[in-house]
């Protein structure tokens, strides 16, 4: 009898074993998904702002073009605005040759530089 006393003693710390083990993995798998869940949340939540981000960068870097082609439309302009104002120059000269040379002939004026 003390032998299956034992044996019943030996099985039933066992089972509580068992149980015990079983509860802990329980928990274990429980908090596990609890984690998982948390991280898939943060991760999505990262992942929006990602996307934000590279959206206003996407809009930066498009106001950053217009502003460069804006810019190269007006180089364009003071370029064209400084050739106008030089053949203004130009002209003025000339006139200025031409009106202190009333007493030559038409055929000098057209030579005006070159004479």
């Amino acid at each position: 009898m003390k032998e299956s006393y034992s044996d019943f003693s030996i099985i039933k710390s066992y089972l509580e074993l068992r149980k015990k083990y079983d509860a802990e993995i329980k928990a274990f798998k429980e908090n596990s998904r609890e984690t998982e869940e948390k991280t898939r949340q943060h991760i999505a939540l990262l992942e929006q702002e990602v996307a934000k981000r590279n959206d206003y960068i996407k809009a930066q870097d498009k106001k950053l073009q217009e502003m460069s082609q804006k810019m190269t439309e007006q180089e364009d302009q003071l370029r064209q605005l400084g050739l106008q104002l030089h053949k203004i120059k130009m002209q003025t000269v000339q006139q200025t040759v031409a009106a202190q040379q009333p007493d030559e002939p038409e055929q000098s004026r057209r030579r005006g530089f070159f004479k």
